[in-house]
């Protein structure tokens, strides 16, 4: 279930994988290879985060661990419950579960149902 195909992330994310599953996101060792060359791969969307870029990689479980690099280099995870590789539902489900442009729509949208409401 926390298998990466890279050993060194692997033996990382036996220790890291209750904070990840429990939502935190954590800044990514020195030791670890850089997500690129442990065959992470660049998402085509991602919610903008304070990132320059993102990395990812599906996990045997439904879930992925995203990755973002922070200018300077730095580089934060998290996990994903659902990876949108997975089809259009897990898409779909990704967007409006855990990514924040979903929360900005979901309100836009409410507002203008309830203007649509109070007009007499």
């Amino acid at each position: 279930m926390r298998r990466t195909g890279d050993p060194t992330w692997d033996r990382w994310l036996v220790v890291a994988w209750p904070a990840l599953v429990a939502r935190r996101r954590l800044r990514l060792p020195a030791s670890l290879p850089h997500p690129r060359a442990a065959g992470f791969r660049e998402p085509g969307i991602a919610d903008p985060a304070g990132q320059v870029r993102d990395f990812v990689r599906s996990l045997p479980d439904g879930s992925r661990l995203h990755v973002h690099e922070l200018e300077g280099g730095r580089l934060v995870v998290h996990r994903d419950r659902t990876d949108p590789a997975n089809g259009p539902t897990a898409a779909a489900w990704h967007w409006a579960s855990e990514a924040g442009s979903a929360r900005v729509a979901l309100a836009v949208l409410l507002a203008l149902a309830l203007s649509r409401v109070r007009r007499p």
